[in-house]
């Protein structure tokens, strides 16, 4: 996203920043989130197909148990990036009620300004 002459585009892409941080930070302290981390990283350790099968280019052939192993993880996976989504889209929302509260008080500064009659105000209007 480019900035624009404002710098609101700057202001928007430091909120997405904190936003993803703070989701990563707050996820990675929810105990359901790091039984899900535990629980995959102990499947690709004892099922190392899983890596074969997600990262590799070569064919490969799955037992029934390494299948079922890799569906489990598949499962896991998909149940953290809900649980990621779920919380930056929470996360987002706070910083989108700041970012829109700090326009309107720019904006509120910028009227009172010229309302002064005070050199160097600029009207929205323009």
């Amino acid at each position: 996203m480019g900035s624009n002459h404002t710098g609101d585009g700057f202001l928007f892409d430091m909120a997405i920043e904190e936003a993803d941080r703070e989701t990563v930070e707050w996820l990675g302290g929810q105990e359901y989130y790091q039984k899900w981390k535990k629980e995959r990283r102990e499947l690709v350790e004892k099922y190392p197909c899983i890596d074969a099968v997600l990262e590799g280019t070569e064919e490969i052939s799955l037992t029934g148990e390494e299948h079922r192993a890799l569906v489990h993880y598949l499962d896991i996976q998909q149940k953290m990036e809900s649980a990621q989504r779920r919380e930056y889209y929470r996360f987002g929302h706070v910083h989108a009620q700041r970012y829109r509260d700090g326009l309107g008080e720019r904006s509120c500064f910028i009227v009172k300004q010229k309302e002064r009659g005070r050199p160097g105000a600029f009207s929205t209007d323009e």
